[in-house]
């Protein structure tokens, strides 16, 4: 993991009191939570760029969006 991945990450995790799961390979997923314990959205990043899929639910746990990304991309 590069040094701008790390910055990223601690941006992510200790600024915004996020979750963040290391995927490998300069991969991980950020999670955002509601107070009451429930996924706000959650996104995967790979080499500093959206990878693969970026979800959000509503505060009942309902699913409201999902894009995909590729190298940063939507697709």
């Amino acid at each position: 993991m590069n040094w701008s991945a790390i910055k990223n990450i601690y941006r992510y995790v200790v600024i915004a009191n996020n979750t963040i799961e290391y995927l490998g390979d300069d991969e991980y997923k950020i999670i955002n939570w509601y107070k009451n314990g429930q996924k706000c959205w959650q996104t995967t990043f790979k080499n500093m760029q959206l990878h693969g899929k970026q979800i959000g639910w509503a505060l009942d746990g309902d699913k409201r969006w999902e894009d995909k990304y590729k190298n940063g991309k939507q697709i």
